[in-house]
């Protein structure tokens, strides 16, 4: 469901431009240095277990198959601090946009 929802965002934001959408373990079937960008809405719990434990795994993920120079953008729940936490792995962040409720970060490679 995540995939076809994630399909018809893409197409009515940006068309039929080319893009691969899949089901994964994260980023973990990705190759080291093979992605421009890496889009991600972390989730924050994992059935009643509330942390920062998979988001943490899919930004280090992210570090790793992003090219040089290479961005991740993420969505997320103010409260959660992102944007230290991806400070401690990429050159630069900065938050790209904002509601009282939610960020959209960006951290470059």
């Amino acid at each position: 469901m995540a995939v076809q929802s994630a399909a018809e965002n893409w197409r009515a934001a940006l068309g039929e431009r080319a893009v691969t959408l899949r089901a994964d373990d994260g980023l973990a079937a990705q190759a080291a240095q093979s992605l421009d960008v890496v889009l991600c809405n972390p989730p924050f719990h994992q059935q009643q277990v509330v942390g920062d434990f998979l988001a943490w795994r899919m930004f280090q993920q992210a570090r790793e198959v992003l090219v040089v120079g290479g961005a991740l953008y993420i969505v997320g729940n103010r409260h959660l601090g992102y944007h230290s936490k991806l400070a401690r792995l990429f050159r630069g962040v900065e938050q790209v946009a904002a509601t009282p409720k939610f960020v959209v970060l960006k951290a470059r490679k």
